[in-house]
């Protein structure tokens, strides 16, 4: 019995922020006022593993990799009672990217039976991106320039991929699953002050991309006479999400999935034109790929507020490309 397995794990919280405290004063003069929180992350994790066996040993080869991206905040804010008087151009600005990249592979070859399990995992929850100017009755905002409030937010899982193939005398299986899931990832920008400026901006923007690719195979070897089946299985699964996609509600939340059953069979179908019947085994292939996006976008501006643009129009825009 010959056993190789390979984890990778990461879990990661991270907060980043840029804020002018309750109760302060702030006297700008007529110089520019910049409040500004910036975050830009990579996160990658790679598994591997791989049995070579011979005569009748039974051989597993197993690949887990799993990322769990908690709680991220990135916040710029001019905070509630912050006294600002003055300034030429006041800007707030929150900014995060994040890449993620996770690889998985398992593999069996040789001896009389081999089983080839590998799994990606991917969760990011609760990843929010805000940009706010806070509430304050009694000091209104008076700036010689423009006022701009924005929150960009991009998160990139196109890179989530497993393979899993298993080759034995007698019975392979190769089984993998991929599951990027995005919960609870939001963007907002907010003005809850009143102002006067030459021009005023809300504006938040986020573009959130997965994607998920498994792909199975499994070749099984033996003599007819001694009772076996002829199979060879292939099965690949594809699941993709990308700014053009029409798939997500009115809310802002998309969700993307495959149909299992028919991933499947179209991976078989497509072993056999490219491998034919040339082994006889039993060879077992399954491949799943998931992929779930929750997320929101907000750019407001309070009721009951004032606010004049001197130059303009107040452009307020809330964009998710998911």
């Amino acid at each position: 019995f010959q056993v190789a397995g390979s984890l990778a794990l990461n879990i990661v919280s991270d907060t980043t922020e840029a804020t002018v405290t309750s109760g302060s004063t702030v006297h700008a003069g007529t110089g520019n006022v910049m409040v500004a929180a910036a975050h830009h992350e990579a996160d990658t994790a790679t598994a591997k593993s791989k049995v070579e066996g011979d005569g009748s040993s039974t051989g597993v080869g197993a690949s887990i990799a799993i990322q769990v991206l908690l709680t991220t905040v990135t916040k710029a804010e001019i905070t509630d009672t912050t006294s600002l008087s003055g300034g030429n151009d006041v800007t707030v600005t929150a900014t995060s990217t994040r890449t993620v990249t996770t690889k998985v592979q398992a593999g069996t070859s040789g001896g009389k039976v081999g089983i080839a399990p590998a799994v990606a995992l991917v969760v990011d929850t609760g990843d929010t991106t805000s940009a706010r100017i806070g509430i304050d009755a009694t000091h209104a905002l008076s700036l010689s320039g423009s006022l701009t409030v924005a929150a960009t937010h991009t998160v990139d899982l196109t890179d989530s991929r497993a393979t899993a193939r298993a080759a034995r005398s007698k019975v392979a299986i190769g089984a993998d699953v991929v599951l990027p899931l995005v919960i609870g990832w939001k963007t907002s920008a907010a003005l809850t002050r009143s102002v006067t400026a030459t021009s005023v901006t809300v504006a938040a923007h986020s573009t959130a991309e997965a994607a998920a690719t498994a792909t199975a195979s499994a070749v099984g070897n033996i003599t007819k006479t001694k009772g076996g089946k002829s199979a060879d299985q292939t099965s690949h699964s594809l699941v993709a999400t990308d700014p053009n996609a029409k798939t997500k509600g009115a809310n802002g939340i998309g969700t993307s999935g495959p149909n299992a059953s028919n991933a499947a069979a179209q991976g078989s179908s497509k072993s056999g034109a490219q491998a034919g019947q040339s082994s006889s085994g039993v060879g077992v292939a399954a491949a799943i790929a998931v992929v779930w996006l929750d997320t929101s976008n907000t750019a407001t501006i309070s009721t009951g507020l004032t606010v004049d643009a001197t130059g303009g129009a107040v452009p307020v825009t809330a964009q998710d490309l998911t």
